[in-house]
């Protein structure tokens, strides 16, 4: 799907009594898939009543890249907390250009709302934020979208985990499940498909790149220096989480038992290693979600030694 690039108002859906509202990069969708973008809205805001809706700092933005993060007009970097701009794949290789340029299209020029998340930039020089700007043709009094929110909401992206998000993660998954969910944008593509963690053959050849990985953990395995999230039970053959000893406590802090995962059905999301087998190692509980409670049949298997 090609997306046109008319004025401002053409690259947002209409939606409802009047003028444009919630999701960009919709035009053109069907009735069916209009209503998902529209539910990934409303989703993300009733999941997100706790994130904090204050964006104290008003900035115009100059330039949008190739990885959706903003240059304001003073000269700040800004990184859309929340947001993993999409790659080029066989099925659409122009997609990362259209949707820079889609983004670009809304925003540059425009005031924009942002609640930063850190005082300081990080190693690469970008604030992280959360953003707000108004819709085109939006009427003075109307909320303001949330950018990340509408991306994800568009399947314009992925949602990429952030640790200073906090309460904010909700809302801006569920849009992403939303989007999922209706196969809107990259979620129409093969390449963005989420993969089994039982599904062995789904491996080969992603090795290196960003997954998105869902199953069930059939053992927890504490070595020396890593503790192993097994999704079957030969080692070098399927599919493992790891957490480094170092790492460990960061979950305990945020009270995810790492021996209670045993039997749990999760989905983690980050770089594919392929040296020991099909693994992703994740740092903290930002990088994975749990989706069901343990099964009669394997609850309680607790800890195994070693992986």
């Amino acid at each position: 799907m090609t997306f046109g690039l008319g004025n401002r108002c053409s690259i947002l859906l209409s939606y409802g009594t009047g003028g444009c509202a919630f999701s960009m990069f919709a035009r053109g969708l069907p009735d069916k898939r209009r209503a998902l973008v529209m539910a990934a809205a409303l989703l993300g805001a009733s999941s997100a009543m706790a994130c904090p809706d204050e964006h104290p700092i008003e900035a115009r933005v100059a330039g949008v890249d190739a990885r959706l993060e903003l240059t304001l007009e003073d000269g700040r970097r800004v990184k859309l907390a929340g947001v993993e701009a999409p790659q080029a794949t066989p099925a659409d290789p122009e997609r990362p250009a259209q949707i820079r340029a889609q983004l670009a299209q809304w925003l540059v020029g425009l005031p924009v709302a942002f609640r930063f998340l850190a005082s300081e930039p990080d190693r690469w020089g970008r604030l992280p934020a959360r953003a707000r700007a108004d819709a085109p043709g939006a009427e003075p009094e109307a909320e303001r979208l949330d950018v990340a929110a509408a991306l994800l909401g568009a399947g314009s992206a992925r949602f990429a985990p952030h640790g200073l998000l906090g309460d904010c993660r909700a809302g801006l998954l569920a849009a992403e499940a939303a989007a999922r969910a209706g196969k809107l944008g990259l979620w129409a593509d093969p390449a963005y498909a989420v993969i089994s963690g039982a599904d062995r053959a789904a491996f080969a050849g992603r090795v290196g790149q960003g997954v998105i990985v869902e199953g069930r953990v059939t053992r927890v395995g504490t070595a020396r220096y890593r503790t192993y999230l097994n999704f079957g039970p030969i080692r070098g053959q399927d599919f493992a989480v790891t957490i480094l000893k170092r790492n460990r406590a960061t979950f305990e802090t945020a009270g995810v038992s790492l021996a209670a995962l045993s039997g749990r059905r999760i989905r983690v999301r980050g770089l594919l290693e392929t040296r020991y087998g099909p693994q992703i190692e994740i740092a903290s509980p930002a990088e994975m979600e749990l989706i069901d409670g343990p099964t009669a049949t394997s609850a309680g298997k607790g800890n195994d030694a070693g992986r």
